[in-house]
């Protein structure tokens, strides 16, 4: 009996053999996954030659139609017609519900629309469940659901009839329609094929069968009709024109991207493809690092081949998010986030469904901590066959984050404005044996600003002392410093450094970024030069130092708004007003992290650093463009002793090359005027400003700074 509100379809005929689209092909008596694409030998095939397919099955899956897409629209165009029976998946509570009087179209209608909310979280479902919708919207599929009267098990046989109007053929076996059961890397399946113009018999078996369980006639099988609550369901999900909506879905990937590459950018992959896809992308801040990689990863997804970017914060994972979506949406990749309480990859296969080839464009973005972890690396797919293109490339030579350097992979991109390590030279060889040499052209801030990609900027240093008790710390740590340096020459000579050695350089750097006058100086600077509407940025080390530069502007009534990682308010909402209304924005961290805020017109970094890498960095963010700036203005405080003394010689060398490197591309010519009358003043040769920093290790959040000597 079946339970439907109107006639059923007509049945198909069985003809004499006449010449026909389905007889014009060669079809084997069987197929199988182990020996056959079954997709490409048989499904896409059959259904380009039918105008009817007749399919009973005990499970189905949207995910087929990433596979069959292109096929079924052609079928659509002319007029096809899909006629499905499945069985809903009834967990034992729907099965009790309906032993205790529910009735079964209401049963029904519950387990159908589970089932469709469940494949929506699955994060490859949603263009299939559109071109579900879309099919259902423009009357090429009609869905009934059958079960098993008084077992309440499901039904589980499976035909499949193809007709183009003058030939059948059908197929019976194992397969049920889903990705899993036709994709090359999916199931083991197999199935017997039968020609209406050669195993006659048996096609009319099985065509008889489908009308009967269709029709409700066969007595083993209670049939439905698709409930209204689940049609309603899916329809939300079509568009006006259905086919015009599935052609967008499935073309889509031949439209262009948002944005085109500059010169640089497309010179770079020029080279990096002449490379073998290998290499390292050494472009400024600013420079458009992120949409040449996007190109590059767009290309790859083409083929239907996965990529993995790898970022060394959750602030860039979010941000990477939102860049492939705007940059590669056109290409409707499935994404999966991994790491920074992203952890659905953990579960259901999915980094592995993700990271094979085959199935649609898949991208995956994960943090290098979580990358590198050996549960992350066993869940990959099992091929080589993936494009690994690592953002901030200097942070993944730290000796944590380089075991995801182990990942194979056919095509490599390395992102770095300085991908070298200072003080680490195996960290640094790590990552070019990895990711290839570095890809020409090599692109500069100085050609950032002249090609209009960063804003120019005027830079004014001024200076502060250091109290005598923050010298006579300094003078204490640097003896130490050297004497455990003494201890360790021969290590130090072959690249390797004690963490007890680091500890120390660390504390003593950090006395010259926190120095007292730091946050006087700042605020006076502030009081007198800021005006409403710019946007200021005060740049601090820590929350301490952070709390004192609050406290004090906001007791001038200077409006200051507070941003960090472990801040108690809204950052996003926090962010939305600064950008809106300008202040002065005092932050930690912010510029390391990928916080992008091109607004910035002012800025102040009492967190100083003598990290080469480090200041580059933080000076090409603050120098974004943005509507309405002309220019950035950068304030810079160096520290030096009030005396003498040869164990402050790297603390006031290391300032001044900073200040040179600064005042190097500036606008304005006396800041390098300035800095030779300073060294002047304390004693130093102006032409032997250079930089003598010993550095970091970034993943602890630590910057190693000055000269061992000094």
């Amino acid at each position: 009996m079946t339970h439907t509100g109107a006639s059923s379809s007509k049945t198909e005929e069985i003809h004499e053999p006449t010449a026909s689209e389905l007889q014009r092909r060669e079809w084997r008596d069987r197929y199988s996954s182990s020996r056959h694409d079954l997709v490409g030998d048989f499904f896409a095939p059959a259904l380009e030659r039918s105008t009817t397919y007749d399919r009973a099955v005990g499970y189905f899956r949207s995910s087929v139609y990433s596979l069959i897409g292109r096929s079924i629209l052609d079928f659509a165009h002319r007029g096809g017609r899909v006629r499905l029976l499945c069985s809903p998946e009834m967990p034992e509570q729907d099965i009790a519900a309906v032993r205790r009087g529910l009735d079964m179209r209401e049963a029904i209608g519950h387990a159908a629309n589970r089932e469709l909310e469940r494949m929506l979280d699955h994060p490859l479902a949603r263009i299939p469940v559109e071109i579900l919708a879309n099919l259902v919207a423009a009357g090429v599929l009609e869905i009934r659901f059958g079960v098993t009267p008084g077992r309440i098990g499901i039904f589980h046989d499976k035909v499949g009839i193809f007709a183009d109007g003058h030939a059948q053929l059908s197929f019976s076996g194992s397969i049920n329609e889903s990705w899993a059961a036709w994709h090359p890397l999916g199931n083991h399946e197999s199935f017997e094929v039968f020609r209406s113009w050669q195993e006659s018999e048996r096609v009319r078996d099985h065509r008889a069968y489908f009308d009967a369980l269709w029709s409700g006639a066969d007595a083993g099988v209670e049939v439905f009709e698709a409930p209204e609550a689940f049609r309603e369901n899916i329809l939300r999900r079509a568009a006006p024109q259905p086919l015009l909506k599935i052609e967008q879905h499935l073309r889509g990937a031949r439209r262009q991207p948002r944005r085109r590459l500059l010169d640089h950018q497309r010179d770079a992959l020029i080279c990096w493809d002449e490379r073998g896809r290998r290499g390292v992308l050494k472009h400024a801040t600013g420079s458009g690092k992120t949409l040449t990689a996007l190109h590059a990863i767009r290309d790859w997804l083409a083929d239907e081949k996965p990529a993995l970017v790898l970022v060394p914060s959750t602030l860039l994972l979010e941000q990477w998010a939102r860049e492939a979506e705007e940059e590669l949406g056109f290409m409707e990749p499935s994404v999966l986030l991994a790491g920074g309480g992203h952890d659905q990859w953990r579960s259901s296969g999915l980094l592995r469904l993700h990271t094979r080839s085959g199935g649609g464009p898949r991208l995956v973005i994960a943090t290098m901590q979580t990358a590198a972890s050996g549960r992350f690396q066993d869940a990959l797919a099992d091929n080589a066959d993936i494009l690994v293109v690592a953002d901030e490339a200097h942070r993944i030579g730290s000796p944590e984050h380089r075991k995801a350097l182990s990942i194979p992979a056919a095509a490599r991109l390395a992102l770095s404005a300085t991908p070298e390590r200072a003080g680490d030279p195996d960290g640094t060889a790590a990552i070019f044996e990895y990711f290839g040499a570095v890809l020409e052209p090599v692109f500069t801030l100085r050609d950032a600003i002249e090609a209009g990609r960063l804003a120019p900027y005027v830079y004014e240093p001024s200076v502060v002392e250091l109290t005598a008790a923050e010298e006579e710390e300094w003078v204490a740590r640097t003896v130490r410093i050297r004497q455990i340096y003494a201890q360790e020459a021969d290590a130090i000579e072959r690249g390797q450094m004690s963490g007890y050695l680091k500890h120390l350089l660390i504390q003593r750097a950090r006395i010259a970024k926190k120095a007292a006058a730091k946050t006087e100086a700042a605020c006076d600077l502030v009081k007198a030069r800021y005006e409403p509407g710019q946007h200021w940025l005060l740049y601090c080390e820590d929350r301490h130092q952070l709390g004192e530069v609050l406290a004090r502007l906001r007791n001038d009534s200077v409006d200051a708004l507070e941003y960090h990682s472990a801040m108690s308010g809204d950052r996003e909402a926090t962010l939305d007003r600064y950008r809106r209304l300008g202040g002065v924005l005092v932050s930690i961290r912010c510029l390391d992290e990928g916080v992008d805020i091109p607004d910035i017109t002012h800025a102040l970094i009492l967190a100083s650093s003598r990290n080469y890498r480090e200041f580059i960095q933080r000076r090409g963010r603050v120098l974004r463009t943005a509507a309405g700036k002309y220019q950035a203005n950068l304030f810079d405080l160096l520290v030096v002793p009030r005396g003498n003394g040869d164990e402050f010689d790297g603390l006031v060398f290391g300032e001044i090359a900073r200040a040179a490197e600064f005042a190097r591309d500036a606008l304005n010519r006396n800041a390098s005027l300035y800095l030779k009358r300073l060294c002047i003043e304390i004693g130093l040769d102006p032409d032997a400003m250079v930089d003598t920093g010993v550095e970091e290790d970034d993943d602890l959040e630590q910057t190693v700074e000055g000269n061992v000597r000094g």
